[in-house]
């Protein structure tokens, strides 16, 4: 189970972005290429719900 702090949450660096919901998306995305993840649950309450809408590309 992998538990990610978004960008600005937990201890992550907070950091601003223009398209946050897209860029978090993105940088999720990346690290499952990274360690090579093909399939992931994701599972989000408000934010992590929009962000995990943004992986799977619905708006």
């Amino acid at each position: 189970m992998i538990l990610p702090n978004l960008c600005g949450h937990g201890k992550s660096v907070s950091e601003a972005y223009v398209d946050y919901f897209n860029e978090s998306a993105k940088v999720l995305l990346e690290t499952m290429d990274y360690l090579e993840i093909d399939t992931a649950h994701v599972a989000g309450c408000s934010l992590g719900a929009l962000v995990g809408f943004k992986m799977k590309g619905n708006e």
